[in-house]
C-alpha cells in the first residue's frame, strides 16, 4: 500500500524508484509524476499506470494523434495496449 504522506519534493533517482510501489495500483513502480494541486510532489507509477494516464490526459486535451501517441509510448514501456482498454473501458 503507498504512503500519501510521503512528501517527496525531489525526484526519485532511477534505482531509488524501482524499491517503491506504484500510487494507484500497489504494483512496483517505473516512473514518477508530479501533480501541481498534490503541491507538486513526486509520485512514483508502474509501467501501466504510466501508460494508463497518458492515455487519459491525451484523451482529455483532445490530442489529434492522442491513440497513435499511445499505442508508441506503450510499446516503448512493454505495457499491453490490451490492458490500458481494459482499464479505460475503451477500445
Amino acid at each position: 500500500m503507498y504512503d500519501w504522506n510521503v512528501k517527496r519534493k525531489t525526484p526519485y533517482t532511477e534505482n531509488g524508484i524501482k524499491r517503491l510501489c506504484c500510487a494507484r495500483c500497489g504494483e512496483p513502480a517505473d516512473c514518477q509524476w508530479q501533480i501541481c494541486s498534490d503541491d507538486r510532489l513526486f509520485r512514483p507509477l508502474c509501467k501501466t499506470c504510466d501508460v494508463l494516464l497518458n492515455a487519459l490526459v491525451l484523451a482529455w486535451v483532445g490530442h489529434p494523434e492522442a491513440e497513435n501517441l499511445i499505442a508508441r509510448y506503450a510499446l516503448s514501456k512493454s505495457v499491453s495496449l490490451n490492458e490500458v482498454e481494459r482499464l479505460t473501458g475503451r477500445k
